[in-house]
């Protein structure tokens, strides 16, 4: 084999891997983009309110859009509430959690594409756990996340992506 038949050879080759972000569905065994479809369009609350003390819990309520092609036979939506510290580590949920049962989440069904639901969907907010007053703690940002665990029964597939919103202002400009 000549020097010229192991290069073509070799562009060939190299020519047909690529690198993407494409995420291989084991399901239909399609190359799908995992892109988040939700997106919020309007905060109507965003508030840190006392518990006692030294306690605290965040209340979120506003629209969100399903910005994709997809119908969502069903997404259920929990809140919890992280704080980067200025060190760079980050507090979650996990190393707060209360042991009191507390606002569960919210189940929406049927959400069409390009569709805007009100959330929560009930006549009370989404809400976090109990959260630690923090007061000594060198805090830098605080987000709210929302995860959404969706269900897009036409094309096989469960997802949960997260959304992620600054609520810094409302943490530190909430009642001491």
């Amino acid at each position: 084999m000549n020097v010229k038949s192991l290069f073509i050879i070799c562009v060939i080759l190299l020519g047909g891997c690529k690198n993407s972000n494409e995420i291989k569905n084991p399901t239909t065994s399609q190359n799908t983009f995992k892109q988040n479809p939700f997106e919020i369009v309007e905060v109507n609350k965003s508030v840190f309110k006392n518990k006692s003390a030294n306690r605290h819990m965040y209340y979120f309520t506003g629209k969100i859009k399903n910005t994709s092609d997809n119908l969502f036979e069903s997404v259920y939506v929990t809140l919890e509430v992280e704080f980067l510290l200025k060190n760079g580590n980050t507090i979650t949920k996990r190393d707060y959690t209360s042991s009191l049962p507390v606002d569960i989440g919210h189940l929406i069904k049927s959400w069409k594409p390009n569709e805007t639901k009100i959330l929560p969907n009930k006549s009370r907010d989404l809400n976090s756990d109990f959260i630690p007053s923090f007061k000594d703690y060198p805090i830098e940002k605080v987000y709210a996340i929302l995860t959404l665990d969706a269900e897009d029964l036409i094309n096989k597939k469960e997802n949960t992506y997260h959304i992620k919103l600054d609520i810094s202002k409302q943490w530190f400009n909430k009642k001491k």
